[in-house]
Protein backbone atom coordinates (compact mmCIF):
# COMPACT_ATOMS: atom_id res chain seq x y z
CA UNK A 1 0.00 0.00 0.00
CA UNK A 2 0.92 3.83 -0.06
CA UNK A 3 4.08 4.60 1.72
CA UNK A 4 8.49 4.66 1.16
CA UNK A 5 9.51 0.97 0.90
CA UNK A 6 13.82 1.60 1.70
CA UNK A 7 16.07 -1.00 -0.36
CA UNK A 8 15.79 -3.19 2.27
CA UNK A 9 12.29 -3.93 2.33
CA UNK A 10 11.61 -7.83 3.13
CA UNK A 11 8.72 -7.52 0.18
CA UNK A 12 11.12 -6.25 -2.24
CA UNK A 13 12.52 -9.79 -4.04
CA UNK A 14 16.13 -9.07 -5.56
CA UNK A 15 17.47 -12.02 -8.15
CA UNK A 16 20.78 -12.17 -9.46
CA UNK A 17 23.56 -10.78 -7.65
CA UNK A 18 23.24 -7.51 -5.44
CA UNK A 19 25.73 -5.83 -2.40
CA UNK A 20 24.39 -3.29 0.06
CA UNK A 21 26.77 -0.47 -1.03
CA UNK A 22 29.31 1.25 0.72
CA UNK A 23 28.74 4.80 0.02
CA UNK A 24 25.45 5.96 0.77
CA UNK A 25 25.66 9.86 1.44
CA UNK A 26 22.53 11.51 -0.02
CA UNK A 27 21.04 8.13 -0.36
CA UNK A 28 17.47 7.60 1.33
CA UNK A 29 17.60 6.53 4.74
CA UNK A 30 21.83 6.41 3.96
CA UNK A 31 21.23 2.44 2.37
CA UNK A 32 21.49 1.65 -0.86
CA UNK A 33 21.95 -1.45 -2.64
CA UNK A 34 23.61 -2.04 -6.07
CA UNK A 35 24.34 -4.40 -8.84
CA UNK A 36 26.63 -4.82 -11.32
CA UNK A 37 25.48 -8.21 -13.11
CA UNK A 38 24.16 -7.75 -16.29
CA UNK A 39 19.81 -9.70 -15.84
CA UNK A 40 20.23 -9.17 -12.02
CA UNK A 41 17.01 -7.49 -10.49
CA UNK A 42 14.59 -7.02 -8.18
CA UNK A 43 10.42 -7.48 -7.87
CA UNK A 44 7.74 -5.54 -5.77
CA UNK A 45 4.29 -6.11 -5.22
CA UNK A 46 2.82 -3.38 -4.09
CA UNK A 47 -1.00 -2.17 -4.45
CA UNK A 48 -2.04 1.11 -6.44
CA UNK A 49 -2.44 3.24 -8.86
CA UNK A 50 1.15 4.39 -8.43
CA UNK A 51 4.44 3.81 -7.89
CA UNK A 52 8.16 5.86 -8.00
CA UNK A 53 11.71 3.72 -8.42
CA UNK A 54 14.04 6.35 -6.29
CA UNK A 55 18.30 5.72 -7.66
CA UNK A 56 21.21 7.35 -8.13
CA UNK A 57 23.37 8.10 -11.27
CA UNK A 58 26.83 8.45 -11.47
CA UNK A 59 29.63 8.00 -13.98
CA UNK A 60 29.59 4.00 -13.19
CA UNK A 61 26.00 3.24 -13.99
CA UNK A 62 23.87 1.11 -16.44
CA UNK A 63 20.53 1.01 -17.89
CA UNK A 64 17.28 -0.34 -15.73
CA UNK A 65 14.41 -1.94 -17.71
CA UNK A 66 11.20 -1.18 -16.04
CA UNK A 67 8.39 -3.37 -16.52
CA UNK A 68 5.17 -3.16 -15.03
CA UNK A 69 2.84 -6.57 -15.36
CA UNK A 70 5.21 -7.96 -17.63
CA UNK A 71 4.60 -4.66 -20.38
CA UNK A 72 8.25 -2.99 -20.89
CA UNK A 73 7.58 0.88 -19.38
CA UNK A 74 11.05 2.58 -19.83
CA UNK A 75 14.89 1.93 -20.29
CA UNK A 76 16.00 4.54 -17.34
CA UNK A 77 19.62 5.28 -18.20
CA UNK A 78 21.37 5.59 -14.70
CA UNK A 79 24.28 7.49 -16.37
CA UNK A 80 25.79 10.86 -15.28
CA UNK A 81 29.05 12.42 -15.41
CA UNK A 82 28.26 13.57 -11.86
CA UNK A 83 26.71 11.99 -8.52
CA UNK A 84 23.07 12.78 -8.53
CA UNK A 85 21.31 10.93 -5.24
CA UNK A 86 17.40 10.42 -4.53
CA UNK A 87 16.38 10.62 -8.72
CA UNK A 88 12.84 9.26 -9.35
CA UNK A 89 10.53 8.23 -11.91
CA UNK A 90 7.01 7.79 -11.73
CA UNK A 91 4.35 5.47 -13.48
CA UNK A 92 1.49 6.53 -12.65
CA UNK A 93 -2.66 5.58 -14.38
CA UNK A 94 -1.92 1.90 -13.55
CA UNK A 95 -5.35 1.64 -12.41
CA UNK A 96 -6.71 0.27 -8.84
CA UNK A 97 -5.42 -3.33 -7.61
CA UNK A 98 -2.30 -5.14 -7.26
CA UNK A 99 0.33 -5.09 -9.77
CA UNK A 100 4.01 -5.91 -10.17
CA UNK A 101 7.09 -4.24 -10.71
CA UNK A 102 9.91 -5.55 -12.30
CA UNK A 103 13.73 -3.66 -12.91
CA UNK A 104 16.41 -5.56 -14.78
CA UNK A 105 20.21 -4.20 -15.34
CA UNK A 106 20.95 -4.75 -18.85
CA UNK A 107 24.74 -4.37 -18.63
CA UNK A 108 27.89 -4.62 -16.47
CA UNK A 109 27.60 -1.57 -15.16
CA UNK A 110 25.99 -0.72 -11.65
CA UNK A 111 22.22 -0.21 -11.34
CA UNK A 112 21.08 0.44 -7.61
CA UNK A 113 17.89 0.56 -5.67
CA UNK A 114 17.30 3.47 -3.34
CA UNK A 115 13.57 3.20 -2.99
CA UNK A 116 10.24 2.69 -3.98
CA UNK A 117 7.17 5.06 -3.20
CA UNK A 118 3.54 3.41 -3.46
CA UNK A 119 1.28 6.11 -4.31
CA UNK A 120 1.66 10.08 -2.72
CA UNK A 121 2.91 10.40 1.45
CA UNK A 122 3.67 14.11 1.33
CA UNK A 123 1.87 15.00 4.55
CA UNK A 124 0.06 18.16 3.47
CA UNK A 125 -1.60 18.80 6.98
CA UNK A 126 1.32 18.36 8.59
CA UNK A 127 3.44 20.96 6.39
CA UNK A 128 0.77 23.46 6.47
CA UNK A 129 0.37 22.71 10.46
CA UNK A 130 4.19 24.12 10.66
CA UNK A 131 4.01 26.81 8.40
CA UNK A 132 1.08 28.15 10.97
CA UNK A 133 3.48 27.94 13.61
CA UNK A 134 6.02 29.33 12.49
CA UNK A 135 4.76 32.42 9.99
CA UNK A 136 5.38 34.63 12.35
CA UNK A 137 8.33 33.04 14.52
CA UNK A 138 12.30 32.43 14.00
CA UNK A 139 12.14 30.44 17.32
CA UNK A 140 13.26 26.70 16.15
CA UNK A 141 16.74 26.34 17.14
CA UNK A 142 16.77 23.03 14.42
CA UNK A 143 16.92 25.63 11.59
CA UNK A 144 18.79 28.72 10.80
CA UNK A 145 17.50 32.09 10.21
CA UNK A 146 18.16 34.42 7.42
CA UNK A 147 16.66 37.91 9.20
CA UNK A 148 13.73 38.87 10.79
CA UNK A 149 10.14 39.97 9.64
CA UNK A 150 11.33 44.23 8.36
CA UNK A 151 14.71 43.37 8.32
CA UNK A 152 16.22 44.92 5.41
CA UNK A 153 17.21 42.45 3.90
CA UNK A 154 15.65 39.82 5.28
CA UNK A 155 16.41 36.31 3.15
CA UNK A 156 14.45 33.86 5.13
CA UNK A 157 11.41 33.24 2.69
CA UNK A 158 12.97 29.75 0.62
CA UNK A 159 14.51 28.53 3.97
CA UNK A 160 11.06 29.07 5.49
CA UNK A 161 9.54 26.80 2.52
CA UNK A 162 12.40 24.08 2.84
CA UNK A 163 11.41 23.63 6.89
CA UNK A 164 7.70 23.41 5.83
CA UNK A 165 8.50 21.05 3.01
CA UNK A 166 10.12 19.08 5.35
CA UNK A 167 7.88 18.87 7.72
CA UNK A 168 5.63 17.78 4.94
CA UNK A 169 7.92 14.23 4.79
CA UNK A 170 10.17 15.73 2.01
CA UNK A 171 13.28 13.83 2.46
CA UNK A 172 16.90 15.51 2.46
CA UNK A 173 19.02 15.05 -0.34
CA UNK A 174 22.51 15.14 1.53
CA UNK A 175 26.01 15.31 -0.54
CA UNK A 176 29.81 15.09 0.68
CA UNK A 177 29.89 18.46 1.61
CA UNK A 178 31.72 19.78 -2.07
CA UNK A 179 28.94 20.10 -4.00
CA UNK A 180 26.60 22.64 -2.18
CA UNK A 181 26.15 24.71 -5.40
CA UNK A 182 24.51 21.31 -6.89
CA UNK A 183 21.10 21.70 -7.89
CA UNK A 184 20.38 17.91 -6.76
CA UNK A 185 21.24 18.51 -3.20
CA UNK A 186 18.44 19.70 -0.68
CA UNK A 187 19.64 20.12 3.27
CA UNK A 188 21.00 22.08 6.10
CA UNK A 189 22.85 20.84 9.40
CA UNK A 190 24.48 22.18 11.96
CA UNK A 191 28.24 21.54 12.63
CA UNK A 192 29.92 22.65 15.79
CA UNK A 193 32.74 24.21 14.20
CA UNK A 194 31.59 26.03 11.33
CA UNK A 195 28.17 26.40 12.09
CA UNK A 196 24.96 25.81 9.71
CA UNK A 197 26.17 24.63 6.65
CA UNK A 198 23.94 23.15 3.73
CA UNK A 199 23.36 23.37 0.52
CA UNK A 200 22.12 26.45 -1.59
CA UNK A 201 18.84 25.38 -2.73
CA UNK A 202 17.70 24.55 1.17
CA UNK A 203 17.31 28.76 1.04
CA UNK A 204 18.70 30.49 -2.21
CA UNK A 205 15.17 30.73 -4.44
CA UNK A 206 16.92 30.51 -7.78
CA UNK A 207 19.01 27.19 -6.34
CA UNK A 208 15.76 26.21 -5.18
CA UNK A 209 13.76 26.56 -8.13
CA UNK A 210 16.78 24.34 -10.36
CA UNK A 211 16.32 22.06 -7.75
CA UNK A 212 12.14 21.85 -7.78
CA UNK A 213 12.92 21.42 -11.46
CA UNK A 214 15.42 18.85 -11.49
CA UNK A 215 13.13 16.94 -9.24
CA UNK A 216 10.02 15.96 -11.49
CA UNK A 217 9.13 13.50 -9.60
CA UNK A 218 8.69 15.09 -6.39
CA UNK A 219 7.64 18.38 -7.52
CA UNK A 220 5.04 19.31 -10.93
CA UNK A 221 6.00 22.29 -12.37
CA UNK A 222 2.19 23.80 -13.12
CA UNK A 223 2.55 27.11 -15.15
CA UNK A 224 3.33 30.49 -14.59
CA UNK A 225 -0.38 32.11 -14.69
CA UNK A 226 -2.38 32.95 -12.10
CA UNK A 227 -4.94 30.39 -13.20
CA UNK A 228 -2.36 27.75 -12.65
CA UNK A 229 -1.49 29.25 -8.97
CA UNK A 230 -5.68 28.61 -8.07
CA UNK A 231 -5.29 25.37 -9.00
CA UNK A 232 -3.06 24.31 -6.49
CA UNK A 233 -3.37 22.30 -3.17
CA UNK A 234 -2.77 23.21 0.45
CA UNK A 235 1.15 22.04 1.06
CA UNK A 236 2.35 23.43 -2.75
CA UNK A 237 4.55 26.70 -3.58
CA UNK A 238 4.93 29.14 -5.56
CA UNK A 239 8.15 31.22 -6.41
CA UNK A 240 8.12 34.63 -7.66
CA UNK A 241 9.92 37.26 -9.45
CA UNK A 242 9.43 40.64 -7.40
CA UNK A 243 9.91 43.91 -8.93
CA UNK A 244 11.16 45.76 -5.87
CA UNK A 245 13.70 43.27 -5.53
CA UNK A 246 17.06 44.22 -6.31
CA UNK A 247 17.91 40.47 -7.89
CA UNK A 248 16.55 39.69 -11.37
CA UNK A 249 15.00 36.48 -11.11
CA UNK A 250 13.56 34.07 -8.86
CA UNK A 251 13.82 36.22 -5.33
CA UNK A 252 10.73 34.69 -3.63
CA UNK A 253 8.95 31.87 -2.48
CA UNK A 254 5.47 31.02 -0.17
CA UNK A 255 3.63 28.55 0.88
CA UNK A 256 -0.11 27.74 -0.11
CA UNK A 257 -2.46 26.51 3.07
CA UNK A 258 -5.50 26.30 1.63
CA UNK A 259 -9.04 28.19 0.62
CA UNK A 260 -10.58 29.58 4.46
CA UNK A 261 -10.99 33.14 5.82
CA UNK A 262 -7.56 35.43 5.49
CA UNK A 263 -6.23 36.36 9.23
CA UNK A 264 -4.47 39.06 7.62
CA UNK A 265 -4.50 41.30 4.98
CA UNK A 266 -7.96 42.65 3.10
CA UNK A 267 -11.30 40.60 2.21
CA UNK A 268 -11.47 38.41 5.78
CA UNK A 269 -14.79 37.78 4.73
CA UNK A 270 -14.09 35.89 1.52
CA UNK A 271 -13.14 32.16 1.05
CA UNK A 272 -9.84 32.72 -0.77
CA UNK A 273 -6.83 31.07 -1.98
CA UNK A 274 -4.50 31.60 1.23
CA UNK A 275 -0.68 31.67 1.88
CA UNK A 276 2.28 31.75 4.61
CA UNK A 277 5.55 33.21 3.82
CA UNK A 278 8.71 34.60 5.45
CA UNK A 279 9.80 38.28 4.52
CA UNK A 280 7.25 40.00 4.74
CA UNK A 281 6.17 37.49 7.31
CA UNK A 282 2.21 36.14 6.43
CA UNK A 283 0.00 33.67 8.02
CA UNK A 284 -3.43 32.90 5.75
CA UNK A 285 -3.19 36.04 3.73
CA UNK A 286 -4.52 35.70 0.25
CA UNK A 287 -1.91 34.40 -2.10
CA UNK A 288 -1.64 37.10 -4.41
CA UNK A 289 -1.95 39.90 -1.46
CA UNK A 290 0.16 42.76 -1.65
CA UNK A 291 1.94 42.08 -4.97
CA UNK A 292 1.92 44.89 -7.54
CA UNK A 293 2.24 44.92 -11.34
CA UNK A 294 5.55 43.60 -12.36
CA UNK A 295 6.17 40.77 -10.13
CA UNK A 296 5.82 37.80 -11.90
CA UNK A 297 4.84 34.22 -11.14
CA UNK A 298 8.27 31.78 -11.86
CA UNK A 299 6.94 28.76 -11.40
CA UNK A 300 3.89 27.00 -9.56
CA UNK A 301 4.32 23.97 -8.01
CA UNK A 302 2.68 20.87 -7.42
CA UNK A 303 4.16 18.62 -4.89
CA UNK A 304 3.39 14.67 -6.04
CA UNK A 305 6.06 12.97 -3.57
Amino acid sequence: GTGVYDNNHAQIRYFGSWVDSTYTVGAYNSSLKVSNVAQSGFRFTFTGDEITYIYSMHSNRSTAVVTIDGITRESINQYSDDLRRQMGRTFSGLGAGVHILNVVNTGNSYIDLDALIVGNVYNRTAAVSYADQWAHSRNNANYPNYGNDGDNPCNDCTNFLSQVLEAGGMPRIESSGASIDNQYYWYIWWDLISGWRGSKSWAATPDFKSHADTFSSRYQFIGTTSSAVTGLNEGDFVIMDLQGNPFNGPDHAFIIVGIGHPLEGDQRDVDLLLRDAHCNDRKHVRWDYGLIPGDKIVGAYHITY
